[in-house]
């Protein structure tokens, strides 16, 4: 089967969305091929995606991206769903600063009209420091009054917009399983709205596998995909079909996009790669999460928007930004397992178990988040694994991606930091 668009986006996450919500504006005819599920969003209604939602049914849900890869057992938030990353994130919404674009031709001051325009459509600010919880209060006066709010996308005042209604942020502390208010601005809930308003099209669950060349060998005009129907716990039956367009944009995010060049081209050389670094020069913030109890016992660490306050890049010159964030209860269970071994854990069964969750309400979680250091090159990469495929018959992605001396060092220091506040 085949048909035709003026403009075609793969990938409907923080990108493809925000993207194509401009050119649905525009006029253009925009469809997206999503490769994960479309999401609910009707506000009041059960069938709302985050009405019932938990961290085990995100997972159950594939919400999380989840095609197999080979490589360091590290873990990803990428969203694989309308919306994408944006879907299951914590609401933060910090921007570049100068010290990002010294290797780049484009420049921190050129960008400031599209950091400002992006800043209106998602509706982006840093709450009042007054506004916060008791717990932010406690951690900066720890910090000596040198913590600001993170700037944010979390609704103060409710609004109506593009038939989609945004409550105001409840403080539940659930925003990374999504929000049931719509009081989190992301894609799924302000970038999609708008591109469906304007007459765009999604299509759920549409694995792409192909790019398709003109004659010429330099145009993409088609698009192959599976159209899969889930048919029971990890089983599917699947549909391929053809699309062309006037415009293709790939915005698969940074895994998927170098995986689907690779699988387009021929005799195992990816499309546009004549610089041979496509799949290349992975770029990613390293952090060490470090997990501390405050000793005192007036801290309603409960109270509070799940990420509040960091350094506002103070700290930034010397490789790092840290965050402060409360922990939502399945947050510091699931990172007490990831941090402790299994012996460790075997050891936490029974008393030692209760007496750990009753520190919960005094339990603070730094997140340093380190700047990339390269000159431009890293050994990072995603690329076609040389024999394993994928479920279609197309090469596993595999993956490298470990920080180098420098990050590894500005990580550490930045733990140390966090230690002594």
């Amino acid at each position: 089967m085949s048909d035709h668009t003026d403009v075609l986006i793969i990938g409907a996450g923080a990108g493809g969305a925000t993207l194509g919500g401009e050119l649905a504006e525009a006029g253009a005819k925009v469809v997206f091929l999503e490769a994960g599920k479309d999401l609910d969003i009707t506000y009041g209604e059960p069938s709302h995606f985050a009405g019932t939602q938990t961290f085990i049914r995100t997972l159950q849900d594939n919400l999380f991206w989840h095609e197999e890869y080979e490589g360091r057992n590290w873990r990803t938030d990428m969203g694989e769903c309308a919306g994408g990353g944006t879907t299951a994130y914590g609401g933060v919404l910090e921007e570049s600063t100068p010290q990002d674009y010294d290797s780049w031709p484009i420049s921190w001051e050129e960008l400031q009209p599209h950091f400002e325009l992006t800043r209106k459509r998602y509706h982006v600010y840093r709450w009042p420091i007054g506004e916060l919880s008791h717990y932010a209060q406690v951690i900066n006066e720890a910090a000596g009054g040198g913590l600001g709010p993170v700037q944010s996308a979390f609704n103060r005042e409710p609004y109506f917009e593009y038939g989609v209604f945004h409550d105001r942020c409840r403080r539940c502390r659930f925003c990374i399983l999504g929000c049931k208010y719509n009081a989190k601005s992301n894609a799924l809930t302000i970038a999609l709205p708008k591109a469906r308003w304007f007459g765009a099209e999604l299509r759920p669950n549409c694995f792409v596998t192909r790019l398709n060349l003109d004659r010429t060998g330099k145009k993409i005009v088609s698009v192959t995909y599976l159209q899969r129907t889930p048919t029971g716990p990890m089983t599917e039956t699947t549909e391929e079909h053809t699309i062309t367009a006037d415009k293709v944009i790939l915005a698969a995010g940074s895994m998927m996009t170098p995986m689907l060049l690779s699988w387009s081209g021929d005799e195992a050389g990816a499309l546009g790669n004549s610089s041979g670094q496509v799949g290349r020069n992975l770029r990613g913030h390293f952090f060490k999460t470090t997990y501390s109890v405050l000793q005192r016992d007036d801290v309603r660490s409960y109270q509070g928007n799940l990420v509040e306050l960091n350094d506002q890049y103070v700290n930034f010159d010397l490789g790092y930004l840290l965050e402060f964030n409360m922990v939502a209860p399945p947050t510091y269970m699931g990172g007490v397992i990831e941090v402790l071994g299994k012996d460790a854990v075997v050891d936490l069964l029974g008393l030692p178990f209760k007496r750990l969750m009753r520190d919960y309400p005094r339990l603070i979680i730094s997140a340093p988040l380190v700047r990339s250091f390269d000159d431009g090159f890293t050994e990072n990469s995603v690329l076609p694994h040389a024999d394993r495929s994928n479920r279609y018959g197309d090469p596993l992605p595999t993956v490298s991606f470990e920080p180098n001396a420098t990050e590894a060092q500005w990580v550490e220091d930045a733990v140390d930091h966090a230690k002594q506040i």
